[in-house]
């Protein structure tokens, strides 16, 4: 047990002694940001930016295959279905914006991931996976839900929760 004034050991191992200080500017901008992006939809059919976004995944992962909306090719890429759309439930636009950036700086690293799993999976043995991407999609609703922004199945906080988040 930590002695007076100081916190528990983190999960790596270190220990701090600071008390919570607020957010600066910065993050309170950071934290607005990804509020907006959490709580905006994911719909490539009806917004320019989320239709880039699977485009970008696309080209990562999928290409010189040509870019298609609807396709059996996205559960090669991790998906659950022919239509990406229906893994991003309450994630939002944000999701697939972490899975984009993701997609592109560590294309190589997540086209090993999925091969390992085809691999896995073509070997015929009893373990199942769940889809990488639809597994990165949960780990940022998670984080969202770490930060505050986010609780769990009910979603993104509303407009005067995360108001209250950003004085504290």
């Amino acid at each position: 047990s930590p002695g007076p004034g100081r916190r528990a050991s983190t999960t790596c191992g270190c220990a701090s002694s600071r008390k919570p200080t607020k957010p600066n500017a910065h993050v309170k901008a950071a934290l607005q940001k990804i509020h907006t992006s959490l709580t905006t939809k994911f719909e490539p059919d009806a917004d320019v930016r989320a239709l880039q976004t699977l485009q970008n995944i696309w080209s990562a992962l999928l290409a010189p295959e040509p870019f298609a909306r609807s396709s059996p090719l996205w559960k090669t890429a991790g998906f659950q279905g022919v239509d990406p759309v229906t893994d991003v439930r309450g994630g939002g636009l944000l999701a697939m914006q972490c899975l984009d950036a993701f997609a592109t700086l560590h294309t190589m690293g997540l086209k090993a991931m999925l091969a390992d799993l085809r691999d896995l999976e073509a070997r015929g043995g009893d373990a199942s996976f769940y889809p990488v991407s639809t597994t990165a999609i949960v780990l940022c609703a998670r984080l969202c839900d770490a930060c505050g922004l986010s609780a769990g199945m009910r979603g993104a906080i509303k407009e005067d929760a995360l108001a209250a988040l950003l004085k504290s």
